[in-house]
């Protein structure tokens, strides 16, 4: 505490750094963060020592994930004794003559204890599969697994024990870009092998030991997510009936429901929002696919799109058809659209209220702030779905037939109503594009339109643009041929000259 008082922590740990160097020029490569963080952490490391002395539990729970990192570090065991004289000789020259004979030996004893636990978990962590680890050497690190018996060879390659702590070889070499160790690894574990005595395949072990592998090498190294599917599938080496068998083992990448609380965490999520596109070429993802699609897939895509095809229809009957008709099959047919769209928009909430309630959500950063969307409502066909049963409750419960009669007002003349039912005609319309999903060819046409919305938009918002401008300069000039009424009918007739179909001559 003197030692910190009487000068910054910078400096301090600044002095630390140049009397290690005096001592042990060797370790300082191990040192490569900018000298201000290594000032800092050369201050940690003390006062760690002195949380020994005053809570030795709380020191060996923080020992052991410290051991890990020094280990990854390439720190040896024999570097300890350099370090201790360096903290000795470093508080001896901040404090002077107050750093006496009586502290010396106290600061001796400390360390020697100290430095004794942390040299033997050094050393235990220090096996030869380790090292290979830390020198990212492919050619020692197969030399150690061909030490390691046939049938303990999946849990070293999945977990070693290093004081206590599970240390995983496949989660280090992809965590720190060893690209080499990272595919033995995924090979090895994904390759079949036998004896007299059993099969041995490493898919089970491998998953079960990194739930999260699919995210990680798709993140991290998403070149290696082709070895991953490649040892997921089996082929004979005979040809019968010009068929080979091909067997798939997809358990871990299809979900048990039970266990996937949240299907974007699972592993096909995390391909979908993570992997290449190419790799749904795979012939794994192509049968993975299938099984959901003709399982499940097809019959929940068709009841929605059947109850939304059954809402387009009632509503162009009702809205489009009968849009003046106020007899009392029409107005139940436009509340029966109403209706529905009410039970959907329920049902929309309910998903979205329960994803924001689990924090099912995707960020999305406008300028500095980050919102956050009930995934329901990121992608753009939820979305639109969504506002449209919103749209639909308005025009269906908005009716503006007064006890089975249409005001004469209403008859003909382009009111709000009229135009939020255009509206929705026309959202409900561009939606039915979806169901086109059912063939690949209009699917692929779907998906490329989709790829130019952003330039679609932009030009149509720069054309709304200049309508309004147009109409509103008509409008105040009351130029003739119905550009004098009112701004809503001069941008109408401007949009009716540009389709091709007249101006609507002045209004009555």
């Amino acid at each position: 505490e003197e030692a910190k008082a009487s000068r910054p922590a910078e400096e301090l740990g600044d002095i630390f750094f140049k009397e290690l160097a005096r001592i042990a020029p060797h370790v300082t490569h191990l040192f490569k963060r900018p000298k201000r963080i290594q000032a800092l952490q050369f201050i940690n490391v003390v006062e760690m020592l002195l949380c020994f002395n005053e809570d030795p539990e709380q020191f060996f729970i923080d020992l052991k994930p410290l051991t890990i990192r020094h280990i990854k570090y390439g720190v040896k065991a024999d570097y300890a004794r350099a370090f201790g004289m360096t903290v000795l000789n470093g508080v001896t020259m901040v404090l002077g003559d107050k750093f006496d004979e009586r502290n010396k030996r106290a600061w001796g004893r400390l360390w020697t204890r100290v430095s004794s636990c942390v040299t033997r978990a050094l050393n235990v962590g220090s096996n030869l599969v380790i090292v290979s680890l830390v020198q990212d050497d492919i050619d020692n690190f197969i030399d150690a697994m061909d030490c390691v018996p046939r049938g303990e060879r999946f849990e070293t390659l999945t977990k070693i024990d290093v004081n206590g702590e599970a240390v995983s070889p496949l989660d280090w070499s992809i965590m720190g870009g060893q690209v080499t160790i990272a595919k033995w690894v995924i090979e090895d574990l994904l390759a079949i092998r036998a004896d007299r005595n059993t099969y041995y395949y490493g898919r089970e072990t491998m998953f079960g030991t990194h739930p999260g592998l699919v995210s990680k090498v798709c993140k991290q190294m998403p070149h290696l997510v082709g070895n991953v599917l490649d040892g997921l599938m089996w082929h004979a080496s005979m040809v019968v009936d010009t068929r080979v068998r091909v067997n798939y083992y997809v358990r871990e990448l299809y979900g048990v429901p039970e266990e996937t609380e949240d299907t974007w965490t699972s592993a096909l999520g995390e391909l979908v929002q993570h992997g290449d596109p190419e790799i749904f070429n795979h012939p794994v993802i192509e049968m993975l696919l299938h099984m959901k699609w003709w399982r499940f897939g097809l019959f929940l895509y068709l009841a929605i799109q059947t109850w939304y095809t059954i809402m387009l229809g009632l509503f162009t009957y009702g809205f489009a058809q009968l849009s003046d008709d106020c007899t009392p099959l029409a107005t139940i047919m436009r509340q029966t659209v109403g209706g529905m769209a009410a039970v959907t928009l329920a049902v929309q909430t309910a998903v979205v209220s329960g994803q924001m309630y689990r924090g099912q959500v995707s960020m999305y950063r406008v300028g500095n702030a980050k919102l956050r969307f009930p995934r329901f409502l990121a992608n753009p066909w939820n979305a639109a779905r969504f506002i449209s049963s919103m749209m639909l409750i308005i025009v269906a419960f908005s009716e503006p037939c007064i006890n089975g009669v249409l005001p004469e007002e209403e008859a003909g003349a382009l009111t709000w109503h009229r135009i939020m039912v255009a509206a929705t005609s026309l959202f409900m319309w561009v939606q039915f594009m979806q169901v086109l999903v059912l063939s690949n060819k209009l699917a692929a046409f779907v998906y490329s339109v989709g790829c130019m919305s952003t330039d679609i938009a932009i030009n149509f918002t720069i054309i709304l643009v200049m309508i309004v401008a147009f109409g509103t300069c008509l409008n105040i000039l009351r130029q003739p041929g119905g550009y004098d009424d009112d701004i809503g009918t001069s941008m109408l007739n401007i949009v009716r000259i540009v389709a091709g179909g007249g101006g609507a001559g002045r209004s009555p």
